[in-house]
């Protein structure tokens, strides 16, 4: 269960790094693309983009950060079975 938890941090940190950076590098392309979908307004996208971020961060920290952790205090670092 903690390598499970472990692998699937590292990877949803990486899903959320990639997701900003692209919101914060490609701003104006993402809006091109979802305006031809969703006709809203900029302010009202980047809001509702920027919240999908926060809220994705705190999915993965009480999720999958916040059990690695708590597995590795009370498991120790081994890996060998009890």
């Amino acid at each position: 269960m903690q390598a499970f938890l472990g692998w699937a941090t590292v990877l949803n940190l990486g899903v959320l790094a990639v997701h900003t950076m692209v919101l914060v590098v490609m701003n104006d392309w993402v809006y091109d693309v979802t305006n031809s979908v969703f006709p809203i307004s900029k302010e009202a996208r980047s809001s509702g983009a920027f919240g999908y971020l926060a809220n994705l961060r705190v999915v993965v920290t009480a999720f999958f950060l916040a059990p690695y952790v708590a597995l590795r205090i009370v498991g120790g670092s081994t890996t060998e079975p009890a």
